[in-house]
């Protein structure tokens, strides 16, 4: 064991100091992910973060791996998320990830937490077998998708159907239910959608009976995606072009897209979409 780290949780730690090591942790990552200090705030809302639940390694005091450990209440009790795991580039090698997340299961077990869900890049079969050794267990493949939004706006689309844009809210999640091709992963849940309401933008696609057939929101100043829900793919189509010409961005991102998924990875590449990284999904329970 590396004596010369330390292990304790991240209560302690400033929002700086947290960004300041995320930063640089996954600065040679497969995907980009030096976010500024704003957006790096708002994916740990959006995530639940927990900062007494979360778990960092010290050396000299200063932090150089973590676990950022996201929780919340479901139906069978509480759920944590492990929404980003790293260690610096010269404190690799040294057994340290493979600590901080037994510290971490140990720590959530003890908080009554009964299962703990994280996804990991396909590709990176180092962390993919310290999650396996860990006891986690694959549930899903995702895929993340992109497109240039000009050439988004560029497609034809032929609708036969008479539909109509509205304004959405929060308020018609639990409505949308019904009409999701696939169940949410964390992130893009329910929950995760309420906790960062304020910076997202909400439309519902209604028939001549005024039925919702389809239901969006996304971040219009960064044109990230965060639910698109219906079984209609002229909705999707329509809905998708939508929130393309209504942003700020030159490119668009929906994350996470279950590879399952009936209706939304065709629907997306029709549209000139492309996937530019695979994720699994693992779970696993700690009581």
């Amino acid at each position: 064991m590396d004596t010369e780290i330390a292990l304790s949780s991240l209560s302690d730690c400033l929002p700086e100091e947290l960004h300041r090591c995320f930063v640089r942790a996954f600065g040679d990552y497969a995907v980009p992910m030096d976010l500024p200090l704003e957006q790096f705030g708002t994916m740990l809302v959006r995530n639940g973060f927990d900062a007494d639940l979360s778990v960092g390694a010290f050396h000299d005091g200063q932090l150089v791996g973590f676990v950022f450990n996201g929780v919340r209440d479901n139906i069978s009790g509480k759920l944590a998320y492990d929404s980003g795991t790293a260690v610096l580039p010269r404190f690799r090698g040294r057994g340290i990830a493979t600590r901080l997340v037994r510290y971490s299961m140990d720590r959530l077990a003890q908080a009554g937490v009964y299962g703990y869900v994280l996804e990991c890049i396909a590709s990176n079969e180092t962390a993919l077998e310290l999650y396996r050794k860990s006891g986690f267990r694959q549930t899903r493949h995702l895929d993340c998708w992109q497109a240039e939004t000009e050439t988004l706006l560029s497609h034809r689309i032929d609708v036969r159907s008479q539909y109509q844009f509205e304004p959405g809210s929060t308020e018609e999640l639990d409505m949308a239910q019904g009409i999701l091709s696939s169940y949410p992963s964390w992130q893009n849940s329910d929950i995760a959608i309420k906790r960062i309401a304020s910076r997202l933008r909400f439309i519902k696609l209604t028939d001549v009976r005024h039925r919702i057939i389809g239901f969006a929101a996304w971040e219009p100043t960064n044109g990230t995606i965060s639910r698109l829900a219906t079984w209609d793919i002229d909705a999707a189509l329509l809905m998708l072009q939508y929130m393309a010409h209504h942003s700020e961005t030159d490119r668009m991102r929906m994350m996470n897209v279950d590879t399952e998924d009936r209706l939304l990875p065709s629907v997306l590449e029709e549209l000139g979409f492309s996937v530019f990284v695979n994720q699994v999904e693992m779970l696993k329970l700690l009581h």
